[in-house]
Formats: structure tokens, sequence, C-alpha cells
């Protein structure tokens, strides 16, 4: 199958592609990094996009831990901040998380309603890379979360990978030389990142239609 990548950023971004592409957010600091995080462990994840968001999905959950930021910066309301390897040495990953960003889980949460939508970060960017080959979607939008309304860079570089790692580009380059013909491509290249190790996600409807994430293929 022919398939093209279309490169984008800002939460926004995300009513553009929504209609006819498959969508992956991309907020390596720190949203999809935390949530991907969240699922790698055990954890069920739902992202909301405000924290009155946050507090009423809350109230249909047991035990939740509400985590994130607001502008950057930590709320005295929410039980943890963003960071990955504070939720990676909690044991109690029984509780749920809710995630709140200012422009990931925005961007997530507007990207609601497209063919699939896949959360991208460095822990996960080979499967992830991988994944979107071999899925059966012809117009893929790669969508940056930005900061403050401009452009950041560690979004792109997740495009590719060093070290023998897949971007989209070598999987086609790869399919081509096993026989197989991966059609046309567009993308803006991007820096090398060091190789990082596999890591599948699949989303399934949270409370209230909302996404949520979960650990497994079910």
């Amino acid at each position: 199958m022919a398939k093209t990548f279309l490169i984008d950023y800002l939460p926004e971004s995300a009513s553009r592609y929504r209609d006819e592409c498959a969508v992956v957010a991309v907020d390596v600091v720190r949203a999809t990094t935390m949530a991907i995080t969240a699922v790698a462990t055990g954890r069920k994840c739902y992202p909301v996009d405000s924290l009155d968001a946050a507090f009423e999905l809350a109230q249909t959950l047991r035990n939740p831990i509400l985590a994130g930021e607001i502008d950057g910066e930590p709320n005295p309301q929410l039980e943890m901040g963003n960071s990955p390897a504070e939720l990676a040495r909690r044991l109690d990953t029984s509780r749920p998380l809710i995630l709140l960003s200012t422009s990931g889980t925005s961007l997530i949460m507007n990207a609601r309603g497209c063919a699939a939508l896949y959360l991208a970060c460095f822990r996960n960017s080979l499967s992830m890379g991988c994944r979107l080959i071999n899925e059966q979607h012809p117009r893929i939008a790669l969508l940056g979360a930005g900061s403050r309304g401009e452009f950041r860079e560690e979004g792109p570089n997740l495009l590719r990978l060093d070290r023998g790692a897949a971007c989209p580009r070598r999987l086609c380059r790869r399919e081509q030389r096993n026989g197989h013909d991966p059609g046309p491509l567009v993308e803006r290249p991007a820096r090398g990142l060091p190789r990082q190790p596999e890591h599948r996600l699949s989303k399934k409807d949270g409370p209230a239609g909302g996404p949520a994430l979960y650990s497994g293929e079910n």
C-alpha cells in the first residue's frame, strides 16, 4: 500500500487531519513519554485537556492519580507532576492515571475521531515505526505538540532513529529490498536519535468517550 506521511505541530493542527488520516501524537517532553511509561508498567492512562475535565473524570474512576502540569508548572491540585521517572518508581500500578498537560494532552484530545490515534515518544519509537508501516493507513499525520505555540525540536527528531533502528523512510527502503513496494513517501528529514527498546500500545474508549490507553494488544 502506498503511504504518505504528513508532518505538522501544535494541538490545533489535529483538526486538519482528523477526517482522512491516522494520527501520531508526539509530545516527548513530556506527555506522551508519561503516558507510555504508564501503560508500559501496566497502568491505565486517561489523557484530559483541562483541570475541570480531570476532576470530572476522577469521579468515575477508583482512586485515580491526577498528574501533569499547567503552563509548564506543577499544580497543587494534582497529586504529582509529569515526571516519567517518578511514575516508573511508583508501585501503585492498579491506580489509573489521569494525565493533563498544556500541549500534549490537548493534541491527543483534539485528534479524537480520527481513523486511528497513536502516541509516540523515544521509548516506543522503533515499534511505532514498524507499526505504522505494517498497518493499512494510506495517510499518516505525525503531529508534534509544540510548546507555548511554538515549534519544538524533539518532536520531529522522533521521526528518525539511528544505529540500525527504523524511521518511515528507512522502513520503506527495507520493505523494498525484501521485494515489497512501499509506495511513495513524503517526510521532512530530521536529526538522528539513539535506538530505543520496543513498547506497544493499544487504544480503547475511556469514560465519556474519551481516549484511554492500556498496555497489550486488546
